[in-house]
């Protein structure tokens, strides 16, 4: 039983490091999609009118947006399965079973939880996973598009 409590814990503690780290990743994501729109409407939108100025700045913002987006996902509310219901272990007393008998009971109901709860954390690493190759993409887009304008200040 102390195997299958330290499981369910475990799988708990997972999903509050994952829901930690996609909230990390929006904070982090919508500051820098913030500061590149503010720049690209603002600084140099006279650049953005030609394709090699914009398709990689577009590709960056869109790409930046998606990972905001995916790591929403992550974040977004699930149901965090709990096991053995107050009822069940309530109802398995009053009926005076052991603790042997109760126990016995519970475990199946409890292993289903921990593989529900599991299935759901990795439904999650899936979104941050993706979040971060869409952040990449995003953070590569950009410095292409930086790399054409610092090229053409200095040309």
């Amino acid at each position: 039983m102390d195997l299958v409590k330290k499981h369910y814990d475990t799988e708990w503690q997972r999903t509050t490091e994952l829901d930690g780290k996609a909230g990390a990743l929006i904070g982090y994501v919508t500051i820098v999609t913030g500061l590149l729109v503010w720049l690209g409407t603002f600084s140099l939108l006279e650049k953005l009118s030609a394709p090699p100025y914009y398709v990689p700045y577009f590709v960056g913002i869109g790409s930046l947006l998606l990972a905001v987006l995916m790591s929403l996902c992550a974040v977004r509310t699930r149901v965090f399965y709990s096991s053995p219901r107050l009822e069940d272990l309530e109802r398995f007393y009053k009926k005076g079973y052991t603790h042997q008998e109760i126990t016995t009971n519970i475990i199946p109901t409890i292993l289903r939880g921990i593989n529900d709860n599991a299935t759901g954390n990795s439904s999650k690493a899936n979104f941050i996973s993706k979040s971060w190759i869409s952040l990449v993409i995003g953070i590569g887009a950009i410095v292409v598009y930086s790399g054409i304008i610092v090229g053409t200040y200095h040309s």
